[in-house]
């Protein structure tokens, strides 16, 4: 009895329960349809669901974030997690129903809503998946090609034939220039053969060799990637020549085609000089053909002795010369020729070499030098020799360039090689005071560039510092001038050429008590010459100082 009201108690209790509600099924979305998304709860998520009815990509889009959030997505299929998106909201799916939950990365929360997509693109490369060596889509050579780098970090394998050994070229055109996406030679196993780039030509062997197909920084793009494979043959017979044992051989204004190809590729050309001389290169690119390029003149053991000079000196014999691009690191090449040409011009300045202290060609003053500057940045130095303090005029006389150009420079040192300050200039003419001894001057070209094969004259003279006057008491007086060593330096030495002294001033007042002074000291007959030399040696001294240039 007691059972039976238990049962019936149960019974009760059951009917008093309320009804169980179904589980809500997310919502279904239509591709490309814009749903609000609130994260108004921390850890809160939203979902969806979305059908597939053929193999493709699932692209996740966000817009009008706050920012206080990182919205993220991840993929399910039933009760299984497949992807989570973060920062590449991209996935492949097959036919089927996925639910797409969306939530934030560090379960913020926010108040304010923002919009939430499902786009779709479907698989159109047919030989997907092909990132292996062994998945590799085999392609011709000269039919275009179109890839898709789906989904993010995705890489694109290709096979190819070559029957014969050549140049293979790749052009890669790329959808967009934030996808980065780049091109890169492979061998059978998977190891590099080539740079990375959106263009590349590379000497091959006949056979098997494969191409990879990427984005730099792990992009993706909905829109294909084009791609063309072509076989460029040998055209230079003197290839391989990039080292001194294969250099080709020219003679003298021989007019010699060759190419920069691959990019990064170097010629190396090997001249017989009969005597010493200049070797002047020229080079004459295909019409329409921007390349800059570099020459490099070379000793036998193929160390580089100059850079970047196009008029080199040589000694009699052998020399190697190599010409690269300027831009190597930018992947230039020439498919089409260029044509090069060597000339031998005769050493006319017998002076040469005299590009150093040591060597330095000794001069006369009082005459004219003459002297060439080649090859490009060409230094020459001249020695003379003062016995007694001489002011030294220095000035241009002829150059190809014209005397009045400035297209020269000219630079006064001791024997030490040290430069001598305080130079005076006026238009071409330069004037330095100097002490007796040994020095040099340095000539050469304001700039890069040479003077080709013509002369330069260069005019070199002194003045001594005496005045040859009886009867004059000597007194030079410096105004304004204490702080300036080199200056000081300069009136000492006329000072004591002529046993005279130097006095120093920065005051007007203080150079009409000198004069003052002077008169009263002037003996009778003497004071008008000694007072006119000393007013004309200071007006000497302010026009210059008001004529000098830095």
């Amino acid at each position: 009895m007691r059972t039976m009201r238990w049962l019936a108690l149960a019974a009760w209790a059951w009917m008093a329960l309320p009804s169980a509600q179904p589980i809500a099924e997310p919502p279904q979305a239509a591709f490309g349809e814009k749903r609000e998304i609130l994260l108004n709860q921390k850890g809160k998520q939203e979902e969806v669901t979305v059908e597939v009815e053929r193999t493709g990509y699932l692209v996740v889009r966000f817009d009008k974030v706050p920012t206080s959030l990182y919205p993220e997505a991840a993929f399910w299929q039933g009760e299984s997690k497949l992807q989570y998106i973060q920062k590449n909201p991209v996935f492949r799916a097959q036919p089927g129903r996925y639910q797409v939950k969306v939530l934030d990365r560090f379960n913020a929360a926010s108040d304010k809503p923002f919009t939430f997509w499902i786009e779709f693109v479907p698989e159109e490369d047919p030989s997907e998946p092909n990132g292996q060596i062994s998945q590799a889509r085999p392609v011709k050579l000269g039919e275009p090609i179109t890839s898709w780098l789906l989904p993010p970090g995705d890489e694109d394998l290709f096979r190819f034939e070559l029957e014969k050994p050549g140049y293979l070229r790749v052009k890669l055109k790329s959808p967009a220039s934030n996808l980065y996406a780049k091109v890169q030679l492979l061998n059978a196993s998977g190891k590099p053969e080539s740079a990375e780039g959106e263009t590349l030509t590379e000497k091959l062997p006949a056979g098997a060799h494969y191409a990879k197909l990427f984005s730099k920084f792990s992009g993706w793009s909905g829109q294909p990637v084009s791609l063309e494979f072509s076989l460029m043959e040998e055209l230079d017979p003197s290839e391989p020549n990039d080292t001194p044992a294969a250099a080709r051989k020219v003679d003298w204004d021989e007019l010699v085609p060759f190419w920069i190809l691959p990019a990064g590729d170097r010629d190396l050309f090997r001249f017989e000089a009969p005597e010493a001389g200049y070797a002047w290169l020229t080079v004459s690119p295909h019409p329409g053909m921007d390349l800059a390029l570099t020459p490099e003149w070379l000793d036998e053991e193929g160390k580089v002795l100059t850079s970047g000079r196009w008029v080199q000196r040589v000694p009699k014999g052998s020399g190697l010369l190599r010409l690269k691009s300027r831009y190597e690191a930018l992947g230039e090449e020439s498919v089409k020729p260029l044509y090069a040409s060597l000339s031998l011009m005769p050493e006319t300045d017998s002076s040469e070499p005299n590009d150093t202290l040591e060597t330095a060609r000794a001069i006369e003053l009082n005459s004219v030098v003459k002297f060439q500057l080649i090859p490009e940045e060409d230094v020459d130095f001249f020695r003379f020799e003062l016995k007694e303090p001489s002011l030294v005029i220095s000035r241009f006389v002829m150059a190809p360039a014209g005397p009045s150009s400035g297209a020269y420079t000219l630079e006064f040192l001791d024997a030490q090689g040290k430069p001598v300050e305080s130079i005076y200039r006026w238009e071409q003419t330069s004037y330095i005071s100097l002490d007796a001894g040994t020095y040099f001057t340095k000539v050469q070209q304001f700039g890069e560039g040479h003077t080709g094969f013509e002369w330069v004259g260069l005019l070199l003279a002194k003045m001594d510092f005496k005045v040859s006057m009886e009867g004059i008491d000597f007194t030079l007086i410096g105004l304004g001038v204490e702080n300036d060593p080199a200056t000081r330096k300069q009136l000492q030495l006329i000072a004591q050429a002529n046993s005279g002294k130097l006095v120093l001033t920065s005051e007007t007042a203080a150079l009409k008590e000198e004069f003052v002074k002077a008169a009263r000291k002037a003996e009778p007959g003497r004071g008008l010459g000694w007072l006119w030399l000393l007013a004309a040696g200071a007006a000497l001294l302010l026009f210059l100082a008001k004529r000098k240039k830095p």
